[in-house]
């Protein structure tokens, strides 16, 4: 009897856990390309990824009299007081702005009866346009889960189908991911790859070939590869590195269903395939106005400095020495004629701090020369502030220095012992 008891216990176990599935959102079927099932009456929760879009979902009653079936569809499976929570901000905005599309999340449709091409009764639905609209419009390019509850009130098969292009092209393609290298050789030639431009989009990224011989490849929308008509672009490498820029990267993509690029690559040898991230930070690393050195903050994105009283700040300015880092050939422009703001590419640098001194007096701070135990440096310059291992035959060497201006003022903290550090301030 209790051997008997045991195997009661663990059918019923087996037959909860199958109960189970899909009866909530937190344990929704999970749906890739395709699947079928048979429901009693009752709900039953389904997740997919908005990269499997387009997507249908038909039902078979096998009562036709009963009820229609109806089906809720939302991004999230959590809710507080009734309201969706949606953890990704950009998710959130979007569902915000559904409206706009003509959806009010979460959306309930009471599906109405059709005829398959059998004749046989069947409620359909397929993801609207509008979705693919209101997703990509609202810059979620990359893949986010998708929960549909359905309702059915007989005995159904469900059929799930996915037409997406990702869905059907995955069996062609080879993943590339995000900073990885590929040893690809000629015989590699016959296969498509496929790189997730979706999922980069907040990335730039570089594809570099290293080889004997050019990497030739053209991309497509989809895996089916005609010169004429589906090809969207044509590269070799190693004549070009391609750099992808994340508005590069919105470009290529058309829509939400093309969350990925797919790539058919020629070679004659063998070589390596990197792509890798990178980060394109144009910078002001100098800024010389008027023989003064400017304070450069690069985080609150300002350029200060006090020139000399009597100063033509616009020619000063227009006439600066400016060093910078920037890419794409980009080059340092103003607003004139106010010169209150320095552009370099998207930055754009504060210069208003840039200020002529109103005082009188010294109007110079440069100095003519340094001397060390009366012997001048000889590698001096009046724009150097810094020299480093100089030689002295005493433990306390005596440096002096001499302003061009005879009314600025010359102050000088000697070295308490050696090595040490001498300062000068020129006032």
């Amino acid at each position: 009897m209790k051997q008997h008891l045991t195997i009661i216990a663990a059918l019923l176990i087996t037959l909860t856990a199958f109960a189970q599935t899909g009866a909530t959102c937190d344990d929704a079927i999970y749906v890739d390309s395709e699947y079928e099932m048979t429901t009693g009456t009752g709900e039953y929760w389904f997740m997919s990824l908005t990269s499997a879009l387009p997507m249908t979902i038909n039902i078979y009653p096998t009562e036709p009299t009963a009820q229609a079936p109806k089906i809720q569809v939302d991004f999230t499976c959590n809710y507080i007081d009734g309201k969706g929570v949606y953890d990704d901000p950009k998710v959130a905005k979007m569902i915000s702005n559904a409206s706009q599309y003509g959806l009010n999340l979460p959306m309930t449709y009471n599906l109405t009866p059709n005829a398959d091409d059998n004749g046989q009764l069947v409620y359909s639905y397929t993801f609207p346009k509008n979705y693919q609209n209101m997703l990509y419009g609202q810059g979620v390019t990359y893949a986010i889960p998708a929960f549909v509850k359905l309702t059915t009130y007989c005995s159904s098969n469900v059929i799930i189908e996915s037409k997406s292009m990702n869905t059907r092209c995955r069996e062609y393609t080879n993943q590339l991911g995000m900073n990885t290298t590929l040893l690809y050789q000629p015989e590699d030639s016959v296969n498509t790859y496929v790189w997730p431009l979706g999922e980069w989009i907040k990335n730039n990224y570089q594809i570099t070939w290293i080889g004997d011989k050019p990497l030739n490849f053209y991309t497509s929308v989809d895996c089916e590869f005609d010169r004429n008509r589906r090809v969207r672009n044509y590269y070799i490498l190693p004549n070009d590195i391609v750099k992808m820029t994340t508005e590069r990267a919105s470009e290529w993509i058309d829509d939400i269903f093309q969350t990925e690029l797919y790539v058919r690559m020629y070679t004659e040898s063998s070589g390596y395939l990197k792509i890798a991230t990178y980060e394109e930070k144009a910078m002001i690393t100098e800024y010389f106005v008027g023989n003064v050195s400017a304070a450069i903050d690069q985080e609150k994105l300002t350029i200060t400095a006090t020139l000399p009283a009597g100063t033509n700040r616009e020619n000063a300015i227009k006439n600066a020495y400016v060093n910078y880092v920037a890419y794409n050939g980009e080059r340092v422009t103003y607003n004139s004629p106010l010169y209150t703001i320095l552009y370099l590419g998207q930055l754009q640098y504060d210069i208003s701090g840039i200020v002529v001194s109103e005082k009188t007096g010294s109007t110079d701070a440069a100095l003519e020369k340094i001397e060390v135990q009366g012997t001048a440096l000889p590698d001096f310059n009046e724009y150097t502030l810094n020299y480093t291992d100089i030689e002295v035959s005493t433990d306390k060497p005596e440096v002096t220095a001499t302003a061009y201006d005879p009314k600025a003022t010359v102050n000088i903290k000697q070295a308490s012992s050696v090595p040490g550090t001498a300062g000068i301030t020129v006032t």
